[in-house]
């Protein structure tokens, strides 16, 4: 697809740069519990298009194929609900509410590798954190 604004301004790249859309679906136990959908620039990585990522590592691909090290992120976690089409998806009610994540991962240089964006069952998902200090 060709990026918007929004994929441009998180993953630096000019506007209409064509990027990959990857949408997995995770199911633990059988149940749907997490949509991602990430974004990586199709120049960068113009192989990825022929990677079964059902059957092997996406980070581990860029790593092994691309030399590329992931070596830090951000994610913001927000609430939202579903679309008629997530709701689908997760096997919930639409409109249920549900975590909504976003992130921008970077390379060892500092590059916007990925951008991604996760909807997330509140029902069966928590999240912890540990703090040090």
């Amino acid at each position: 697809i060709e990026s918007n604004k929004q994929i441009t301004k998180k993953l630096h790249l000019p506007l209409g740069h064509k990027v990959y859309e990857l949408t997995r679906l995770r199911i633990v136990d059988g149940e749907p519990l997490i949509i991602e959908t990430c974004y990586v620039d199709f120049e960068r990585f113009p192989e990825l298009i022929h990677h079964n990522f059902s059957q092997e590592s996406f980070y581990g691909v860029l790593e092994n194929n691309y030399g590329v090290h992931i070596v830090k992120g951000e994610e913001k976690i927000g609430i939202t609900y579903t679309t008629p089409e997530e709701s689908a998806l997760l096997k919930i009610e639409e409109e249920s509410p549900v975590f909504f994540l976003t992130g921008v991962v970077n390379d060892g240089e500092d590059v916007p590798i990925e951008y991604f964006k996760s909807v997330v069952r509140a029902d069966s998902v928590r999240f912890a954190s540990v703090l040090t200090r």
